[in-house]
């Protein structure tokens, strides 16, 4: 019985391992805080956009081309 639960553990552990894919960029949302217009918010989001890229030494295409020949 021990075996079987084992067995079946890892087979459902694969394939749901199976359905796991990379995602494409922030899977959050950022809106402008109360008082703050929407140009103040754009141009405060592209700093701190440009700051990260700035301190990663990539663009977010070339970090994922990166990542995906790394783990293949």
């Amino acid at each position: 019985m021990t075996n079987r639960l084992r067995i079946s553990t890892v087979a459902v552990m694969l394939v749901l391992a199976g359905c796991v894919s990379i995602p494409s960029g922030p899977s959050s949302m950022a809106l402008p805080g109360t008082g703050m217009g929407w140009d103040r918010f754009r141009a405060d989001e592209a700093e701190c956009r440009g700051f990260a890229q700035a301190q990663v030494g990539t663009t977010p295409d070339q970090a994922a081309v990166t990542s995906g020949v790394n783990s293949a």
